[in-house]
């Protein structure tokens, strides 16, 4: 149970701790340049933290917007400590990320989703609305993700 939780915008003073969380629990982020990240004219983080950080979500324009319908904002990450997770605070952090890209002038949220997830991670996205594309990408290792829509219109 969640007793005390503060989410907050992070700043240029978080790129350590964002570094160090992100090298616990996402192989995948361990070289990721957290201080491009932190750039509020392109992105926006917000952190989830009681006495240290345990979750944390980064949105913003898309990585490669030439590739998505125009009007679409990414939601590049939503990382929570595994011994926080089922308790509703990424659910928290991605409504307050929808929220941001619709006004910022969004009409649409993405996100890259793994086709070999495992734990419900698309059953958890769908059930924020978010819907399969026709977007795929091949990332290596036999490994690919599938990309999910959210209408910002309907979400609101």
């Amino acid at each position: 149970m969640l007793t005390s939780v503060s989410i907050r915008r992070a700043d240029p003073n978080d790129s350590t701790a964002l570094a160090e969380f992100s090298r616990r629990f996402a192989r995948d982020l361990t070289s990721h340049d957290w201080e491009f990240a932190l750039d509020e004219k392109k992105h926006f983080i917000d952190l989830a933290e009681d006495e240290r950080l345990f979750a944390f979500v980064c949105a913003g324009k898309p990585e490669h917007p030439d590739v998505l319908p125009e009007g679409t904002g990414e939601i590049f990450v939503c990382l929570v400590d595994p011994e926080r997770r089922r308790l509703g605070i990424g659910r928290k952090l991605m409504i307050r990320a929808v929220t941001v890209l619709k006004r910022r002038g969004f009409e649409r949220a993405f996100i890259w989703l793994p086709n070999d997830e495992v734990g419900g991670l698309v059953a958890w996205a769908v059930s924020l609305g978010f819907e399969l594309s026709e977007y795929e990408r091949a990332l290596g290792g036999g490994r690919s993700d599938h990309g999910y829509l959210l209408d910002l219109d309907s979400f609101f």
